[in-house]
């Protein structure tokens, strides 16, 4: 069930929160990854695969089964990774130098696991349901209290402007095409992934660069509502609206997790920003 179901769609998930990191340079500041309760290795395979160049690391996984299990799902293409089944965070070597990587452990730990703050980075993924993405909204400030930089989602470091909510976290929404084994698979299923979603962190104790405080991320998906169409976006701890008014015509679909520029001259009218079209200019996809 894992490797025809739960793999796949997990490696999206990682392969997504991965290139949202990577577009930003954040894999830039360490050599190697320590993934801690990395199951069979879902996001080695992703780190593998991906142009974040970090091909190297260790797995630490109770489950004895999972080396074996990750070989088969990489095709033993990536030697350099080391398993330990019981290994400490305090005692991984340089831990000044490494990614630590948190996938889907929060909500199983309820916390962060001791030694997490000796790593360079860290990078958490976790579910897009609201306990889990509210939690993950309260790990942020510890990572800022505890002299972490936030390199994505969020492209500033004030308070997260959800957090004056009761209701409302963060979480990233991934398009995807699956194959067609994939969809045959899920004909037979009551749940049907047409996009998937996640929640997730990056924060380094190097800072981000500056020109990230540029952008603005789409938090929310489109709404259209009455005379006009608004999307959450995120800049800054303000809970922002992007506005388009009906009149103007069809607004852009921009999907939620998008980085965009906009318009310093954009109106701004209680907590929304009146835009147009030539106001929003989407992040090329090669990066900053």
């Amino acid at each position: 069930a894992y490797v025809a179901y739960f793999f796949p769609l997990n490696y999206v998930r990682a392969r997504s929160a991965i290139y949202e990191a990577q577009r930003l340079g954040f894999f830039e500041n360490v050599d190697s990854f320590v993934d801690f309760g990395s199951g069979p290795g879902t996001l080695a395979n992703a780190l593998r695969d991906s142009e974040s160049g970090l091909k190297s690391g260790l797995c630490i996984e109770r489950y004895k089964y999972a080396p074996d299990l990750y070989k088969s799902l990489s095709a033993d293409r990536s030697p350099n990774i080391e398993w330990h089944s019981d290994l400490k965070l305090s005692n991984v070597p340089q831990p000044d130098k490494k990614l630590l990587i948190l996938s889907y452990v929060l909500w199983e730990l309820g916390q962060l696991p001791e030694g997490w703050d000796k790593f360079k980075s860290v990078l958490i993924i976790e579910p897009s349901d609201r306990t889990n993405g509210r939690s993950l909204l309260a790990t942020r400030e510890t990572l800022l209290k505890n002299g972490y930089h936030i390199w994505a989602p969020c492209t500033h470091q004030q308070t997260c402007p959800l957090l004056s909510t009761k209701n409302d976290w963060c979480h990233h929404r991934v398009h995807w095409l699956p194959p067609k084994w994939f969809s045959d698979l899920e004909k037979h299923l009551p749940i049907k992934n047409k996009t998937l979603t996640y929640s997730f962190l990056a924060a380094s104790r190097t800072p981000p660069p500056t020109n990230i405080s540029a952008l603005a991320r789409l938090t929310g998906d489109q709404l259209n509502e009455k005379g006009k169409y608004r999307q959450m976006v995120c800049r800054s701890s303000e809970r922002e609206f992007l506005s388009w008014l009906k009149r103007d015509g069809a607004p852009p679909e921009y999907q939620r997790g998008e980085l965009v520029t906009i318009n310093s001259k954009a109106t701004k009218v209680s907590n929304e920003i009146r835009v147009s079209a030539t106001d929003i200019e989407l992040l090329k996809p090669t990066g900053i």
